[in-house]
């Protein structure tokens, strides 16, 4: 809160623990304004030589040019859901194609600050579909290249408390009570299948475990017959410390 003394200082106290501080959170013009917002930003930046920023809802950044430059980076709740967007691979598309847009406006870091699909609350949620938009969107956004993460996920346990909307309890990768969900399962992730026919490398990375303490058994069928890959002789494939196999 931009004008809780109290908050600020426990924020300033904690600082030796700080990577950057977010002020504020989806408020503008209803609990602050943004001469508010712009003054508590600069004071803790000069106090904590971090940067400083805030959070609104993706809309109100195309709306006020002021906004996208209040914070040292642009850090909104991005949501498909409140576009009316549920279908995992068009929720994807969405959010790919808005953290384009609105990177295209800056010249700051974009880091969307929310992202996810609940998983009850209305027609077409299940953890089926949350999980998919997950791990699409990751393989969509992952980048060897990249220097910083574009997305956060949201979120790690369900709320029941929040009850303003249907959906809003159900947003958790896993229950109220610590019970994962299917997103926050083990799982092996295709990224590349090569074409029947071709020779490319066969390419999928791992998840929620350990990658170290895991090899991946591949096999291929071969005129109903089974083969293991990559050879006979050697049939598990090491996992990197991204996660990744080949």
């Amino acid at each position: 809160d931009p004008l809780s003394s109290e908050e600020i200082n426990n924020a300033m106290g904690a600082q030796q623990h700080v990577d950057g501080y977010c002020i504020g959170n989806e408020g503008l013009n209803v609990r602050y304004t943004l001469p508010n917002l712009e003054s508590a930003i600069d004071s803790l930046r000069n106090q904590t030589d971090k940067p400083v920023t805030t959070t609104e809802r993706l809309n109100d950044y195309y709306n006020s040019q002021e906004l996208l430059d209040v914070g040292d980076w642009v850090f909104p709740n991005a949501h498909p859901f409140w576009s009316g967007i549920i279908d995992p691979s068009l929720a994807v598309d969405w959010t790919v194609n808005q953290l384009n847009d609105i990177s295209s406006r800056t010249t700051r870091t974009v880091v969307f600050k929310e992202v996810g699909l609940p998983t009850e609350g209305g027609a077409g949620l299940s953890q089926q579909n949350q999980n998919e938009y997950y791990r699409k969107l990751e393989t969509r956004l992952m980048n060897p290249l990249a220097s910083h993460t574009r997305i956060v996920h949201f979120e790690a346990f369900d709320q029941p408390w929040k009850n303003s909307f249907p959906v809003e309890p159900h947003w958790g990768f896993f229950t109220s009570d610590r019970t994962p969900k299917m997103v926050a399962s083990p799982q092996v992730v295709h990224t590349f299948v090569p074409s029947y026919g071709t020779f490319n490398d066969l390419r999928g990375r791992v998840v929620n475990v350990t990658p170290q303490d895991y090899r991946i058994s591949t096999y291929i069928n071969v005129n109903g017959v089974w083969w293991m890959k990559p050879t006979f002789a050697n049939p598990l494939t090491p996992i990197d410390s991204s996660r990744n196999w080949i």
